[in-house]
């Protein structure tokens, strides 16, 4: 969750469905190209510059594509949701009573159900957590995301829809790996999500919500175009090359990145020094290493699951190569992991209330922070949020209050969903 993008708010009045299709078939095309820097879009559906009275009731949230999440938990974690530490926002959202739902490509995606020590609510976040298996899907990208987007929109239209929902999109993603960043096959995608994104804002519009929904359109990573693969395990690797000199490994887990555990940390600056002379240096493709004491710096200290070093690969900056750890011969146009620009840098669009109109921000925000903004928006708490919300948001003006009444919450749900809500919520969250 590191990758951060430049924060500003588009001036002109145009229709808030011209600007979107603007801005995520050039926006999110240019993001991808390594020498470009993406900037994020913040902006109001409605024309006032000033923060909503009332809280947005709905979030609508498109994650664009991102990694094969690795199955494999950290030493005493148990489940999958247990992985993080901080309350999700679907957490903060079943703890203010709302409905949740989201779709996601593998079971690891149960992440987002939050953990069970979270101080507010320590149930899963998600009602509705559907993750329907890519690897074993027999059609395209397109079509997977094409039935993903489909299934939302049922959601809305449904009279019990969800406050607080989304998706997780593959097409540009895959299509970037196996093409290369500028390709048509590539744009084709791109447009697919676009049109996609497009028809699920008309039926906002049309079963009347739309003012009141936050839309969240992101990627969680750029892209990087390789030059180089260098082998992540056997010959020939930094994992091989450090057990065949007496530094034996626990776990390495490599890609634009390598993530180094050693069987006895103790060695862990010998493993460094080895790995650093120029020779070797030049021979495993390594642009710097951080050990474990640096590793605060990328807001990860996690216990019990930090490497005992991390390897960044040259990244083709300065004239070097774009090097990635995998499989031998480069198989792959593209991939993502290291802390390059071209990885970090991506698409943040924000629209709705509370969102500003005229605001604009050159400095740095971060991924994380979207998770804060739309609780802001929605009035809801993320008391371990690791940042705030972004820069130029605030609550709603009668936030204060919407906190403090309980009976309206009645009208906010609905009356079917209020029904169940009341009758379990003295079990809601024991």
């Amino acid at each position: 969750m590191g990758e951060k993008a430049s924060l500003l708010v588009d001036r002109s009045r145009s229709t808030c469905l011209a600007l979107r299709r603007w801005v995520l078939s050039s926006l999110l095309f240019g993001l991808l190209v390594a020498s470009l820097t993406s900037a994020g879009v913040v902006r109001s559906h409605l024309p006032s510059a000033h923060a909503a009275t009332n809280p947005a009731k709905y979030a609508f949230v498109v994650l664009i594509d991102g990694g094969h999440p690795e199955p494999v938990l950290p030493p005493q974690i148990t489940e999958a949701r247990n992985v993080g530490r901080a309350c999700t926002l679907f957490q903060a959202a079943k703890k203010k009573g709302l409905s949740t739902a989201f779709i996601s490509k593998y079971p690891a995606y149960e992440i987002l159900n939050g953990p069970n020590t979270c101080p507010i609510y320590r149930k899963p976040g998600l009602d509705n957590l559907q993750t329907p298996n890519f690897a074993t899907f027999s059609g395209t990208t397109q079509d997977y995301d094409l039935a993903n987007f489909n299934s939302v929109r049922a959601q809305i239209a449904s009279p019990t829809r969800p406050n607080l929902f989304g998706l997780y999109a593959l097409a540009p993603n895959y299509a970037m790996k196996s093409y290369g960043i500028n390709s048509p096959e590539v744009a084709s995608a791109i447009q697919f999500e676009d049109s996609q994104i497009a028809l699920t804002v008309a039926l906002l519009k049309s079963v009347g919500i739309y003012n009141q929904t936050e839309i969240v359109i992101t990627n969680d990573h750029g892209n990087t175009a390789l030059k180089q693969a260098i082998p992540d395990h056997g010959p020939g690797s930094i994992d091989q090359y450090l057990n065949d000199n007496g530094i034996p490994t626990a776990q390495t887990t490599t890609d634009r990145v390598a993530l180094v555990w050693l069987q006895d940390s103790s060695q862990a600056q010998a493993a460094i020094d080895l790995l650093s002379t120029p020779e070797n240096m030049t021979q495993f493709g390594i642009q710097d290493i951080t050990p474990a004491s640096g590793l605060g710096d990328y807001l990860v200290k996690p216990q019990n699951r930090t490497p005992d070093f991390i390897v960044w690969p040259t990244d083709g900056s300065n004239g070097s190569q774009a090097v990635v750890y995998g499989s031998v011969p480069l198989s792959k146009q593209v991939e993502h992991g290291g802390r390059g620009d071209a990885d970090q840098n991506i698409l943040m669009l924000l629209e709705g209330p509370g969102i500003p109109v005229g605001y604009t921000s050159s400095q740095h925000v971060w991924l994380m922070q979207l998770a804060s903004t739309v609780a802001t928006t929605m009035c809801l708490s993320l008391p371990t949020a690791t940042l705030p919300a972004l820069p130029g948001t605030s609550a709603p003006e009668n936030c204060q209050n919407y906190r403090k009444r309980k009976m309206p919450m009645k009208r906010y749900l609905g009356q079917q969903k209020w029904k169940r809500y009341s009758s379990s919520r003295a079990a809601a969250n024991r």
